[in-house]
């Protein structure tokens, strides 16, 4: 982080940024969080949100066909 001791809102802040991967203007194709995920646009991918995404896609569909 960037204080030894952040603030309350500069905690919640710190972690509850997605990881991003994106093109960024000026250090190109990487992950980011925070600032440089905004400056990514509007096709930056946020990677945890699409890893839970498929993981509970994963899990209904395996619920689903268990059940028939």
């Amino acid at each position: 982080m960037a204080s030894e001791n952040p603030t309350s809102s500069e905690y919640i802040t710190h972690h509850l940024s997605n990881l991003t991967f994106g093109k960024h203007p000026v250090d190109g194709w990487g992950f980011a969080g925070g600032e440089n995920a905004a400056q990514m646009g509007f096709w930056a991918i946020h990677v945890d949100t699409m890893f839970f995404s498929i993981l509970t896609g994963v899990f209904f569909i395996w619920l689903f066909k268990k059940g028939c």
